[in-house]
């Protein structure tokens, strides 16, 4: 497991772990606790591959927008877009 600290645009540091697979197994940090809230990480992370476990309409609205999902939680309820270019760009609280 490695960790990486991201910033979100508040100045708020997010701790993201990465396992072994490549795949980010946490995001750790003060998440919003509403429905929908979503935060912007700033910083480089390695190369990291797709969550597995995301429901396939999540993964096909990241599609959409030309995203991907990087991490997703059930419980809690987040996920977090990534844009194919090593950044963390977008995290939302779902539920």
């Amino acid at each position: 497991m490695h960790e990486w600290i991201l910033t979100s645009q508040a100045g708020e540091a997010f701790t993201i772990r990465i396992g072994d697979d490549g795949r980010i197994a946490d995001v750790e940090g003060p998440w919003p606790t509403e429905p929908g809230a979503e935060i912007v990480l700033e910083g480089d992370l390695p190369a990291h591959a797709s969550a597995l476990d995301a429901p396939e309409s999540v993964r096909a609205d990241a599609l959409a927008h030309g995203l991907d999902v990087c991490f997703h939680s059930e419980n809690p309820c987040r996920t977090c877009y990534c844009d194919g270019s090593g950044r963390l760009i977008r995290c939302v609280a779902m539920c």
